[in-house]
């Protein structure tokens, strides 16, 4: 992740700094594991109290901060600023009692730069940057993955005492995660995941009290010190008032001491140091990469006998080997977040426009569009209104969105009910749900991407995206079928036990889902396209433009949808047959039998619509119009100066665009204008969307031949061809 660009440009003089910054990521790293292992031992608000009281003997020695006078008015900010300061590190040492060392390093070692990239992606200020959309993403997986796949949680002993850390407030946040469902694991990767926000806000803020004090360094010195006149008197109340005890001050001191020093002290100064000879987004990149590799890295070896040894000089317990162990899931995020910072702390790329020239003192000329003038783009919810004024806008867009609506909603009802129950039938049909939601999502992208207009990059638009998913739904029922016709012939010969309970529930439900589905796809499935306005154009020496009404065609996006929902509608009746056949009949090979049919009836119905699509990809003459292009051939060997045709193409750009092209060669005198006008209107006649015409007259076959063709084998070989040609169409 430390690519080239990651140092300023100093070069080689950046270089101890940088590494200066990554010994003292390596000392957080320690320190966090450090004090994860304290929590274990000696009660929170006496660690944190010492750990705050070293830290600020140690910064009040380097800082000096009474040199001058602080004003009454500074002073009472400072104490706002402090007691935030000591709330924020509470509820990081609450967090990080509960999902351990490593997922806190991932979640809340992250620099204000990044966070602040993220923020403003999500507000929709670096809308037009695609690396920094990119970064977002990978950022918000890497959460998701961490919070929803992570699964790190240690069942505890019921038996197990109470650690000294867990008092009032951790016991209320236990109770809050396990009230919405969350594992104390989880719930605090999403306190972490809040706090990061909120820490960064609170960082932004703090910079004006910053300015008037003099500077960030004696700003942290007097809050670490307010933040030790808060915490006295409540380490006093707790000692009063809690029966906890603490083993050995010795041992406590010498850890927060270790802790203070190593993820507090050391690492300030070093960012400090880098944030003057580095670039803030260098800095915050390798800062970052630096204390998450080190994280992975020290985790296997932490409870390695040797670093046991060391850990009991400070009278701390050993931790359990397995708890909070490295998980694939925590790896994946590992990757994601290194690439999220990477992407997010990079400098924003400073477009200058297109170069056109020099001026006459020899300063460059650059060409900008409206685009590099937009000083604000689009938020993410009126991105999100936009866009669903666009699927609404259209039938079919619109039909697979409502549809879309009501078979995630019944996912996840189907999803609640088996996580409850804990039927693990419920859940597999759920996730097969869900899969049938993809191919939904992909229809809809199709249907409205088709309607957007054609850029430089893609001049003929994006009419061809519903054949393309309409050819990929084809492909992905084709693999089904396949799949459930092998599984069912192993099954024919030896029938399985087949659990019936609640299948037949599940199975009415679906069908009835999939019976709204047919009744909303079955109209468009029928209905082979709508008539609709086309426009066709002539190239050559001079353009023709013309409307006419085009003929029907299937929409392959639609008949895709369509086939798919068919598809779940033909499974959904199968189970309910072979469910009734094996709990009343017992029956048990009417389950692999109703599959064979089912696959069969499949595979049958999708190869229509394989054959049309794969058809129309590869630009092959539509069916069923042979003879109406012969015609249209003929009538244009009719026109007046016409002699032959070479070279006719014809195919459909998508289900209802008709695109043909053509060389017609003409005597001398012929008017190519007129021509053009009459070959132009024959192909309108054909409905064709987008032609292209080249008229060719004598001087071409001289320009041939003074490239060394022989002027009559030219001609021979073209008046051949289109002879050719037109008997093969006829």
């Amino acid at each position: 992740m430390l690519s080239e660009g990651s140092l300023s440009a100093s070069g080689c003089s950046s270089l101890p700094y940088a590494a200066l910054l990554v010994l003292a990521k390596l000392g957080k790293a320690v320190g966090i594991f450090l004090a994860y292992e304290c929590l274990k031992t000696y009660p929170l608000v006496y660690l944190l109290l010492l750990v705050q009281l070293c830290t600020c003997v140690f910064l009040v020695v380097l800082q000096r901060p009474f040199s001058k006078r602080v004003s009454r008015p500074l002073w009472l900010r400072v104490a706002r600023h402090s007691v935030l300061d000591v709330g924020f590190l509470w509820m990081w040492l609450l967090s990080l009692s509960l999902c351990g060392p490593v997922r806190a390093i991932f979640l809340y070692e992250h620099s204000d730069v990044v966070v602040l990239s993220a923020l403003a992606v999500l507000l929709g200020h670096s809308a037009n940057n695609k690396s920094k959309w990119r970064g977002f993403v990978c950022l918000l997986v890497a959460l998701l993955t961490l919070l929803l796949f992570d699964n790190d949680a240690i069942p505890r002993k019921s038996d197990e005492s109470q650690t000294p850390s867990q008092g009032v407030l951790w016991s209320v946040l236990s109770l809050l995660t396990s009230s919405i469902g969350l594992s104390d694991h989880k719930g605090g990767v999403a306190l972490l995941s809040l706090l990061l926000v909120l820490r960064t806000g609170f960082h932004s803020a703090a910079r004006t009290l910053s300015v008037d004090l003099g500077g960030s360094k004696r700003l942290h010195t007097l809050s670490t010190v307010v933040s030790v006149a808060f915490l006295l008197p409540l380490a006093v109340f707790t000692a009063l008032v809690s029966e906890a005890s603490v083993s050995s001050w010795w041992g406590l001191l010498v850890s927060a001491l270790s802790i203070s020093f190593l993820a507090f002290v050391v690492d300030f100064y070093a960012e400090a140091a880098c944030q003057h000879h580095l670039e803030s987004g260098a800095t915050a990149r390798i800062g970052t990469c630096a204390v998450l590799l080190w994280a992975v890295a020290i985790a296997p070896f932490w409870n390695h006998p040797h670093v046991v040894v060391l850990k009991g000089m400070h009278q701390i317990r050993e931790v359990v080997a397995e708890e909070h162990a490295i998980s694939g899931a925590a790896l994946v995020a590992l990757v994601l977040l290194l690439l999220a910072t990477s992407t997010l702390s990079a400098p924003g790329s400073k477009h200058k426009g297109s170069l056109v020239g020099y001026s006459a003192g020899g300063l460059p000329l650059y060409s900008f569009t409206s685009e590099r003038f937009q000083l604000s783009s689009q938020s993410v919810l009126l991105f999100a209104k936009n866009s669903l004024r666009e699927v609404l806008s259209r039938t079919d867009s619109r039909r697979i969105f409502y549809f879309l609506c009501i078979n995630l909603a019944f996912t996840a009802v189907e999803m609640v009910y088996g996580v409850w129950t804990n039927s693990l039938g419920l859940l597999s049909d759920a996730f097969h749900m869900l899969f049938d939601c993809s191919s939904l999502v992909m229809g809809l992208s199709a249907a409205v991407m088709s309607r957007w207009k054609p850029t430089r990059i893609f001049s003929y638009g994006y009419e061809r995206v519903e054949v393309l998913s309409g050819f990929v739904n084809g492909l992905f029922l084709a693999v089904i079928a396949f799949f459930v016709f092998v599984a069912a012939v192993g099954r024919l010969f030896d029938p399985p036990e087949v659990n019936t309970d609640r299948l037949l529930m599940v199975s009415v439900a679906g069908l009835f889902v999939n019976l709204i589905g047919l009744a909303v796809f079955g109209h468009a499935h029928a209905n082979h396209g709508q008539s609709s306005q086309q426009h066709g154009h002539c190239h050559g020496d001079a353009h023709q433009h013309g409307h006419s009404h085009g003929h029907s065609h299937a929409n392959a996006n639609m008949t895709g949808v369509f086939l798919h929902v068919l598809a779940d509608t033909l499974g959904s009746v199968g189970v309910i047959i072979s469910s009734l056949l094996i709990e009343y009949r017992g029956w048990r090979a009417a389950d692999p039998v109703c599959s064979l049919f089912i696959a069969t009836m499949i595979l049958a119905s999708i190869v229509p619509l394989l054959t049309n699509t794969a058809r129309v990809l590869l630009l092959a003459t539509p069916d069923g119009m042979q003879s109406d292009i012969a015609a249209s051939l003929q009538k244009l060997l009719q026109v007046e100066g016409v002699l032959s045709f070479r070279e006719p193409h014809f195919w459909l750009h998508s289900t209802d665009a008709l695109a043909c092209s053509i060389h017609v060669q003409v005597v001398p005198t012929a008017s190519e204008q007129r021509v053009l006008a009459q070959v132009g209107a024959i192909l309108k006649d054909m409905d064709a969307k987008e032609a292209s015409v080249q008229i060719e007259k004598e001087l071409f076959f001289h320009h041939m031949a003074a490239l060394g063709m022989d002027l009559a084998e030219a001609r021979r070989r073209n008046t051949f061809a289109s002879s050719i040609e037109c008997v093969h169409a006829v």
